[in-house]
C-alpha cells in the first residue's frame, strides 16, 4: 500500500489532466501487452501484430521481461520529457515503435476519451470540493484525510511535501488502479496516473474502422445534431448543450439519444449530471479539424500540463 500524505499547499496545488502523453500510454500498453490484453481491447490486441510488423515480436519479448518497476520509470521519463519538451530518445526503441504504430493512429479517439474522463472528474471537484475528487478517482483507492491510500505492491508513504501532485486518467493502465510517477520536472511534483477503464460502447468506438463510420451515418440528419456532436468534443452536460443550441433539454435527450444509438457520442452519469463526450467514430466524421480540441478549463485547479 502506498500512503500519499497531503499538507494544505499539497491540497491547493493539485492538477487534474486529461493524460500523460501517448507515450506515457505506450508504456502501459505494454504493462498490459505482458498480462494480457482486458476484454475491452481485443480489437485492438488482435490488431497489433499488423500494426507492429517487423517489430511484433520485439515488443512481445519487452512485455515478457517488464517489470512493474520499470513501468513507472518509463512512465516518469515520458511525462517529464513531454512537460518539458525534451528529446523523447529516453525511450526504448521498443516502445517507441508501439507508440508510433499501435498508440498514435488511435490518440484522436483516445485524447477525447481522456478528456472526457478529466472533465467528469473536473466536475467532480467543482461540485465537492477537493475530498470528493480524491474519493472518486478509482474503487480501490482510499481517501483517509489527509492520506490517499492506493494499492501497491510496495509498502511506503509518500510525502508531497508542498508540490502538489498531478492527476491524470489513463486508458491502458489496466493491472493496478494507479502508479505514482515522477518527478516530473525540477519542482519535485509528481503524477498519479490512474486506471479509467472504458465502458464495452465507448470502447468499441475506440477501436471503429471507417466502415463503422459510414454504418454510423444513417441515423445522423441535420443541422443541429451536427453542432450538438461539435460541442461534446470537450464534453458538456444536458443542460449546457440545451444552452449552447438554444434547445430544450428534452431536445436535446432525443439528439443525444440518437447520436449515442449511432455511437457517435458516449454518456456517463456523474452525480445528479450527465457527461456526453465525442467518440473516435465521431471525431471521424467531424474531419481532421476537430481531432484535437482546445483545452477547456473546467476550474481554478482543473488544468493540463503546459
Amino acid at each position: 500500500m502506498q500512503r500519499i500524505h497531503f499538507n494544505a499547499e499539497d491540497l491547493a496545488r493539485i492538477h487534474v489532466v486529461s493524460t500523460l502523453g501517448h507515450e506515457a500510454e505506450a508504456v502501459f500498453a505494454l504493462g498490459m501487452i505482458a498480462r494480457g490484453a482486458a476484454a475491452h481491447f481485443g480489437p485492438w490486441h488482435h490488431r497489433l501484430a499488423v500494426h507492429l510488423g517487423a517489430h511484433h515480436d520485439a515488443v512481445q519479448g519487452a512485455a515478457r521481461s517488464v517489470r512493474i518497476a520499470d513501468l513507472v520509470r518509463l512512465v516518469g521519463d515520458a511525462a517529464g520529457t513531454a512537460r518539458t519538451g525534451a528529446a523523447r530518445d529516453v525511450l526504448p526503441a521498443v516502445v517507441r515503435e508501439l507508440d508510433r504504430r499501435a498508440i498514435q493512429p488511435y490518440w484522436p479517439g483516445i485524447s477525447a476519451y481522456l478528456a472526457g474522463e478529466r472533465d467528469a472528474h473536473g466536475r467532480t471537484l467543482l461540485a465537492g470540493g477537493v475530498a470528493s475528487l480524491l474519493a472518486t478517482l478509482h474503487p480501490a483507492i482510499r481517501w483517509c484525510p489527509p492520506v490517499l491510500e492506493v494499492p501497491s505492491d510496495d509498502d511506503e508513504d509518500v510525502e508531497l511535501g508542498g508540490a502538489g501532485i498531478v492527476l491524470a486518467p489513463s486508458l491502458f493502465l489496466t493491472g493496478r488502479p494507479a502508479v505514482l510517477v515522477g518527478p516530473l520536472s525540477c519542482d519535485g511534483q509528481v503524477a498519479l496516473a490512474f486506471s479509467a477503464t472504458p465502458t464495452a460502447d465507448a470502447a468499441a468506438g475506440l477501436w471503429g474502422t471507417r466502415a463503422l463510420v459510414r454504418e454510423s451515418l444513417g441515423p445522423l440528419v441535420g443541422r443541429t445534431r451536427a453542432r450538438l456532436l461539435r460541442e461534446t468534443r470537450t464534453g458538456c452536460t444536458t443542460g449546457e448543450l440545451a444552452q449552447l443550441l438554444g434547445i430544450s433539454p428534452a431536445c436535446v435527450s432525443q439528439h443525444t439519444g440518437v447520436l449515442r444509438e449511432a455511437r457517435l457520442i458516449t454518456t456517463r452519469r456523474h452525480r445528479n449530471t450527465v457527461v456526453h463526450c465525442i467518440t473516435t467514430l465521431g471525431i471521424a466524421l467531424l474531419g481532421e479539424d476537430f481531432a484535437s480540441p482546445p483545452p477547456v478549463p473546467v476550474g481554478q485547479r482543473v488544468s493540463q500540463l503546459p
